[in-house]
């Protein structure tokens, strides 16, 4: 008789996967030196060409340098967090990816390039791969199985032998935290992590504690394993069937941030079943045949009903059949309000929007009202579309109120400093609240609430700070001197100025212009000072910062930008070597183990290297890529760059040089 072993428990997964649809490789035929080679180095975590081929069957009207930029996106790390990263990512996966390019009209046009498609299953490439090396930092780890959806290793399954006693799921829970620890860039697209022993399974996030890994225990939502029977088999096939697991990923996981640090949820069986079977009864009920009777679900203290409430929500927000239906919660306590306010903040990715928690009846009142305006907004829009005669006349129709509004809100800006302006204020807010929600759900595109967001403020700021920056300045009744060097005379006037949102708009437009034009160049020092013009924003429009405070923040920003534009002299360096130093020394930890003075000389090195290197169009082709990125490694190791730290650097200079060289042939 055949012993039972770890292994048995891997094949019969695969073999479930198998029977799922998923396709199948074993690791070693992949890796590097692989007879089907899919990577160029064991520390490579992506199915690159897949990746490729993905993006391009799922943005086929896209031009190439689109679709190029967004999978650079993915590919380079912006914050120094795993979670962070991994939640930056899952929004480019739920949302796509944002990226500009120039049209056959000659106009920069916005868009978003598609890594997944989350509605079509067969528009995805699906393999299941075991024992799959992964070096990273000098360690070296093989995990049991990996699941890679167009590339992306979405999901790590740690399996242990349920015969021998001493190999549980807890020491399998134990096995997934050394990898988060030892090859943390595995993790960085990860959507789940599933523990089991044949017999017991768990499925948790890269969060998530070990009372936190919990069993799944439906296949449909009908059936039910009870404790004690097999429940690997039912996880894989309720888990990782792949509707379900798109599903997961588009409407069943959010983040968030307690205060002790970012965490990651992920739905379990009863809230993803449950929502889903209260959003088709929702449906059902409120059509024209319907009885407006959804029914009850009934949940055990502490069973997750509040995160239950906000997926249904945002599957409600999301139903075109409910056609963005106004959701109110009620609840019998004032403790147990807080509490779904707060979980529905949590969720408001999923929600499309922030939720308003009604403190009184005339809060709700107010609310109530806002609905009814969108209601009364849509009939008269639709009202006069059917007047029109040509599309694009009930095209015009149907935009007619957002574009009055946009028109009401470049006014409202330019005169937000006067006293008349003020007194109307909250009415040009509830006007734009309107917009707000009509555009949101009448939009056909598949913009997330950031973009909109963002679309809505360059608006503004085309308002308040036009393209000729220096007009508006004089038209506030100052005199501009060289504003492109942002000289101390320059910010003292903005400083001194009575028409304070027009100095902060003025001021805040100069800096993102300025910190944008040194992203030609260097690409970290760059990245270093639009998160701190991000953030100082955030904070204004949170409240945080009064508009005296924030120019004082912006002009305090403007000195350190003039302050960094003379670096590269006090160190000796040329502005392009200077790109380069900073992409080895943006790791505190490489300067304390090397020092300046050898980054430096590492710095030369790699300019000088990558310049005699470079061919036309290097960083469109992956072959080309991978033989720059081989010559950079070979310049760090031979100068003694920490190995633990090469990894990142390596990202980071190809990031530079394709910043740098982009233009550059031998």
């Amino acid at each position: 008789m055949t012993s039972f072993s770890e292994d048995v428990v891997e094949r019969a997964s695969i073999q479930i996967l198998e029977n799922l649809g998923w396709n199948y490789l074993h690791g070693a035929v992949i890796a590097p030196d692989g007879i089907a080679a899919e990577r160029q180095a064991f520390s490579d975590v992506l199915l690159l060409p897949r990746l490729e081929k993905a993006v391009a069957d799922l943005n086929p009207t896209l031009p190439e340098a689109a679709r190029l930029e967004a999978i650079r996106r993915l590919l380079t790390s912006e914050t120094g967090s795993l979670v962070e990263e991994n939640r930056r990512i899952h929004r480019l996966l739920t949302d796509g990816v944002p990226v500009e390019y120039r049209n056959s009209d000659g106009r920069i046009v916005g868009d978003k390039v598609w890594l997944l498609d989350l509605d079509k299953v067969e528009a995805n490439d699906w393999l299941a791969v075991n024992q799959f090396t992964v070096v990273e930092g000098g360690q070296n780890r093989r995990p049991d199985v990996i699941l890679f959806v167009n590339g992306l290793p979405l999901a790590v399954l740690e399996l242990k032998n349920a015969a021998a006693e001493n190999a549980t799921i807890v020491d399998a829970f134990h096995q997934l935290q050394t990898y988060l620890a030892q090859i943390p860039t595995l993790f960085r697209t990860n959507a789940v992590l599933v523990t089991s022993d044949g017999i017991e399974a768990r499925i948790g996030s890269i969060t998530a504690d070990q009372e936190r890994f919990m069993p799944w225990r439906t296949v449909t939502g009908e059936d039910f394993a009870h404790r004690g029977q097999p429940e690997l088999e039912t996880l894989l096939r309720g888990v990782f069937t792949r509707e379900n697991i798109l599903a997961l990923i588009r409407d069943f996981i959010v983040f968030g941030d307690a205060g002790a640090g970012p965490f990651k949820i992920v739905a379990g069986y009863h809230q993803f079943h449950g929502a889903r079977k209260a959003i088709r009864e929702a449906v059902d009920a409120s059509g024209p045949d319907g009885d407006r009777k959804i029914g009850v679900i009934w949940h055990t203290q502490g069973s997750g009903k509040s995160f239950l409430m906000a997926f249904f929500a945002g599957l409600a927000v999301k139903s075109p059949q409910l056609e963005n239906p106004t959701i109110v919660v009620l609840t019998d306590r004032n403790d147990l309000d807080d509490q779904l306010a707060s979980t529905f903040s949590l969720c408001k990715d999923l929600l499309r929007q922030n939720p308003e928690q009604a403190e009184s009846r005339e809060d709700l009142q107010r609310l109530a009202c806002l609905a009814s305006a969108i209601d009364w907004v849509l009939k008269w829009a639709e009202a006069e579309a059917s007047k029109a005669q040509s599309p694009e006349d009930k095209k015009k129709a149907h935009r007619r109120y957002l574009d009055l509004v946009l028109e009401l809100t470049k006014a409202y800006a330019l005169a937000s400093a006067s006293d008349e302006a003020r007194e109307i204020r909250d009415e040009i807010g509830f006007f734009q609240a309107v917009r707000a929600a009509i555009a949101k759900s009448t939009a056909t595109g598949k913009l997330s609430q950031a973009d909109k967001t963002l679309a809505v403020r360059q608006l503004i700021d085309r308002a308040v700070a036009s393209a000729e920056i220096v007009d508006i300045l004089k038209v506030a009744g100052i005199d501009s001197p060289d504003i492109s060097i942002l000289s101390e005379e320059f910010l003292l006037e903005i400083q001194g100025m009575e028409k304070k949102n027009l100095a902060l708009e003025a001021l805040k437009k100069l800096l993102a212009g300025e910190i944008s034009s040194r992203t030609r160049t260097n690409v970290v020092e760059s990245r270093s000072f639009s998160r701190r013009l991000e953030d100082a924003v955030a904070r204004y429009h949170a409240g945080a910062l009064s508009a005296v405070e924030m120019i004082n923040e912006l002009i305090a920003l403007a000195k350190d930008l003039k302050v960094a534009q003379q670096r590269g002299d006090d160190q000796g360096l040329t502005p392009e070597e200077l790109a380069f130093y900073d992409a080895l020394a943006e790791n505190e930890s490489a300067v304390e183990a090397m020092g300046s003075e050898q980054l430096r000389l590492i710095a030369h090195e790699l300019l000088e290297q990558l310049r005699q290197n470079v061919t036309v169009d290097w960083h469109h082709r992956e072959s080309a890529r991978a033989r720059m990125r081989v010559l950079v490694k070979r310049i760090l190791k031979r100068f003694g760059y920490p190995p633990d730290l090469a990894d990142e650097a390596v990202q980071t200079v190809l990031a530079q040089a394709e910043v740098l060289l982009r233009e550059v042939a031998p």
